[in-house]
């Protein structure tokens, strides 16, 4: 009766099961960490100095072991360690509303700046809104606060630091001290020392609106990205607003201005500067002059300078959807972008409503990498409230704050609307697979058998040229299934039976990584899931049709599984098998390839074992174990199944009972 039920997998099983990639675990950032209230949370701005790694956003909550100030949302600050490790938290604010928008550091502490329509301790308010400055030191205490503003609303989008002193900028809608007012808004460029002593203020604009959102410092020049409604002296309107850079030197004084745009609303939100290139970024609802918008809506634009205002390079690109860059960090080898999509960009994949980006170009313009992440789930309910607002790098990684609408792997969801985060990814170049990169092809564990199917997960894995991929356990190179730049799926060799420990290398177009321990078990049983993330709906056929045990319409064809009726599970890591094929070689029907040791499998509570349990013909890897649904359990859409093999049990998933 066993192997009258032993059938052949359908394509759409084959894609289900190999070729999918969740969209959070495949990531495989570095580390990620993030927290919140039971309301809404965002990091707006992240910054690296040596080891400290700090963040700073609002929260329209209590953050957890904090204090609500009172108003309707309080800002925030956090200090991690280069290993993501939590130093301090301190959320603060005023009886008014008071955002977190920007965040710098430097070798005596940290400086936020932002927005507050109330009074800080010890200060005067301005007007309706004020911006603000505060400094703490690398311990959390709080150094200095100076509020500042006119009469009106007035803002600090933007943050930098350096050797000499502080840059914020933002916006004002009136004239500040000493300064003169020129339109319905404008943009405004302040330094202070480390010391909180304004050094100089410069307030510029044109007849119309104006805000200066983020500025850059390197070297003696400082440089601030905005948009303006009108146009900057020497400048021309190209259409509705504009984008603009400016560079001052380090006393004030202007040394250029370029505005440039689209016919359509064009928007600076992010500047970064390295050596002599300077890089501005925002988004556009039109297209720039030999670039063509991607969708019916925005499109990120990034645009190149060198140290004298030339024109280097302008990338326009996008999604068929609205998308943004948010935040921009540079290093000498290129300019990282991160933002959002509501829609999917190009080679990536979608999970939600709207999602967030990093990419990646080097010094010339040329895409290296794209990671489009996020959520789609929230309590049940479509939501993808995802971005990455601000990005930061050093040479051992790219970090990014923003918010999530989920839990990332390890990380707990605090029920909100989104939560803030801070992740850290590698930042390209040679492959690269970090220590604990090799789990269970389907459950995700960190433990694998000799036969079985694996990932490795890790960045820059995906090779440029033909045969370019090389994996190698034990130095018995491994069949490969499917690649991704952050993801490999492969098959432990066989040979490594009774074996406990080996060691995985994997070459990209030549360049070899460091060799990465792999356990290895004799059983290390996992249940493929629909979604490949390893829990929720299985990948488990009603037996002998191709259709999934899931609720119907899920999926094409799906519908529950009658009490009484077979099915097959798909999995991997069952162990030794009769009739064992070649490594990388496609398992048999006659004669089957059965597994030594029999599992039990149970479904909804009640335990019962296989009736069949071997290799799947047509794939190499692959187990497949059959099973009658027992007739006294509940019917329902979740109920949950584990195959346990030799004392150990796989991962739960579910399937659809009635």
């Amino acid at each position: 009766m066993a192997h009258s039920i032993l059938h052949k997998k359908s394509t759409m099983l084959a894609l289900l099961v190999f070729i999918s990639y969740g969209p959070a675990r495949a990531q495989n950032f570095q580390w990620t960490r993030q927290f919140g209230s039971d309301r809404q949370d965002i990091g707006f701005a992240i910054a690296v100095h040596g080891s400290s790694v700090y963040l700073a956003g609002v929260t329209s909550g209590t953050l957890p072991g904090q204090t609500s100030s009172g108003g309707t949302f309080d800002a925030f600050v956090a200090k991690y360690d280069s290993l993501g490790t939590l130093v301090w938290l301190h959320q603060f604010g005023t009886a008014g509303d008071d955002f977190g928008d920007a965040v710098a550091a430097d070798s005596t502490g940290v400086y936020v700046a932002g927005l507050t329509s109330g009074v800080f301790a010890g200060q005067i308010s301005s007007g309706l809104d004020d911006a603000f400055v505060r400094k703490y030191d690398p311990g959390g205490t709080l150094i200095w606060t100076r509020q500042f503003g006119t009469t009106e609303s007035d803002e600090a989008f933007g943050l930098a630091a350096d050797q000499t002193g502080i840059y914020v900028v933002g916006s004002v809608e009136a004239a500040l001290p000493g300064q003169a007012f020129l339109g319905s808004s404008d943009a405004f460029v302040r330094k202070y020392t480390a010391d909180g002593n304004e050094v100089w203020t410069r307030q510029f604009g044109s007849p119309s609106r104006d805000r200066a959102a983020a500025v850059a410092v390197t070297g003696e020049s400082v440089y601030v990205a905005g948009s303006t409604f009108g146009a900057l002296p020497g400048q021309s309107n190209l259409g509705m607003d504009d984008f603009f850079v400016r560079k001052y030197d380090a006393n004030g004084g202007e040394q250029w201005t370029r505005q440039f745009g689209s016919s359509s609303g064009d928007f600076a939100w992010s500047v970064a500067a390295v050596d002599a290139s300077v890089y501005v970024g925002g988004y556009t609802r039109g297209a720039l002059p030999g670039h063509s918008n991607a969708g019916i809506g925005q499109d990120p634009v990034l645009r190149k300078y060198d140290a004298n205002g030339n024109e280097q390079w302008t990338r326009q690109f996008g999604s068929p959807g609205l998308d943004v860059i948010d935040g921009m960090a540079a290093d000498p080898t290129g300019v990282y972008v991160v933002g959002r999509t509501d829609s999917t960009l190009p080679g990536q994949t979608g999970t939600g409503s709207r999602d967030a980006f990093a990419r990646k170009y080097d010094v010339n313009g040329n895409d290296r990498w794209t990671r489009q992440f996020g959520f789609a789930f929230q309590d049940g309910a479509v939501t993808g409230h995802d971005g990455a607002f601000s990005v930061a790098a050093d040479s051992s990684g790219v970090y990014v704050t923003g918010e999530i609408s989920g839990a990332f792997p390890g990380e707990t969801f605090a029920g909100g609307i989104s939560d803030a985060y801070a992740l850290k990814m590698n930042p390209g170049g040679p492959p690269f697979l970090p220590f604990n990169a090799i789990v269970g092809g389907a459950s995700y564990v960190p433990s694998v058998t000799a036969g079985s199917i694996a990932s490795a997960f890790g960045f820059s894995l995906a090779p440029q040229n033909a045969g370019g991929l090389l994996v190698h356990v034990g130095g018995i190179a491994a069949p490969v299934y499917a690649v991704t730049n952050s993801q490999i799926n492969f098959q432990v060799p066989w040979e490594l039976t009774g074996s406990s420990q080996n060691f995985l290398v994997v070459t990209v177009d030549g360049n070899t990584t460091s060799p990465v321990s792999i356990p290895v078990a004799t059983f290390a049983p996992g249940i493929f899931s629909a979604d490949a993330s390893g829990t929720g709906q299985g990948a488990i056929l009603i037996a002998n049709t191709a259709f999934l045990a899931a609720p119907e319409g899920m999926f094409p064809g799906s519908r529950p599984v009658s009490r009484g009726d077979f099915i097959s599970i798909y999995a991997t890591g069952l162990g030794p098998v009769t009739n064992q094929p070649p490594t990388g070689v496609n398992a048999s029907s006659n004669p089957a390839s059965l597994t030594i040791t029999l599992p039990t499998v149970t479904i909804g509570g009640v335990t019962l074992p296989a009736e069949f349990s071997g290799l799947a013909p047509d794939f190499f890897g692959l187990y497949q174990v059959n099973a009658r649904v027992p007739q006294g359990i509940s019917a329902g859409t979740a109920i949950p199944i584990t195959v346990n093999i030799g004392g150990t049990s796989s991962n739960t998933v579910t399937i659809a009972v009635q």
